[in-house]
């Protein structure tokens, strides 16, 4: 799909720079036209939700959140279609997570791999 998304972790809806994500579409003239606005499903203050973010050719978009849970830190997996509709579909956190851990301070995504930095 012919997607822009842009991480905004500083958004203070759902509380102080809880985070959100602006998903684009380009129509057939070149412009682009916002489809949609992401909140993490699990919405914290303080959780940079948009921090970073990876994206495949299939419409996989990955959303880091690296200061949720008390800089725990987590990721979500969002599948988009080409009409810019973007559906969570997984929370992924690290197995061994502690606090200041900051789970998500890298993201890549590789055909069906998913790699988060912490």
């Amino acid at each position: 799909p012919r997607l822009v998304a842009v991480g905004a972790h500083g958004w203070d809806e759902g509380g102080n720079v809880a985070g959100a994500v602006f998903v684009y579409t380009q129509d057939t003239f070149g412009s682009w036209t916002l489809a949609q606005k992401l909140l993490a499903s699990e919405i914290r203050a303080n959780a940079y939700f948009g921090g970073r973010l990876a994206a495949s050719d299939d419409g996989t978009l990955v959303v880091t959140a690296p200061n949720d849970n008390s800089g725990t830190g987590s990721a979500y997996v969002f599948s988009c279609t080409a009409a810019g509709v973007c559906t969570e579909t997984d929370k992924l956190r690290a197995a061994d997570g502690e606090q200041e851990d900051s789970f998500g301070a890298s993201v890549s995504i590789s055909y069906n791999t998913i790699i988060v930095g912490a």
